[in-house]
């Protein structure tokens, strides 16, 4: 996928919740809630690292979505250590939308409902 959007010129990726988390670096993050079993997929797959890799659409990031301070500080602090000296854990709260440009976050606007 990455490649095919990056030989397009004038190219928009719009990812809304997982579609944002698998354009990141890792899908990881989708499970640090608890809300998503990763063993839906069945007893027999294995998550290797090779599986847990998104599409890397933004270099060295990864996103954390749906995010509440007061519920998922603690939390995304303690996991994302484990990514520190790889990828970058941006939050993304609900009211929130991230546009990029040339892998670099131009704008964090806040949405109104």
């Amino acid at each position: 996928m990455k490649q095919h959007l990056k030989a397009k010129e004038n190219c928009i990726y719009i990812g809304a919740s997982a579609g944002a988390i698998v354009a990141g670096n890792s899908i990881e993050t989708a499970y640090w809630k608890g809300w998503d079993d990763p063993n839906v997929v069945g007893n027999d797959f294995e998550w290797t690292p090779e599986r847990k890799k998104g599409a890397g659409l933004v270099n060295n990031e990864c996103f954390f979505m749906h995010y509440e301070e007061a519920s998922h500080a603690e939390l995304v602090e303690l996991q994302a250590q484990r990514f520190k000296k790889d990828f970058t854990v941006r939050v993304v709260p609900n009211n929130m939308a991230l546009i990029y440009a040339e892998n670099d976050a131009i704008i964090d606007s806040t949405c109104s409902p």
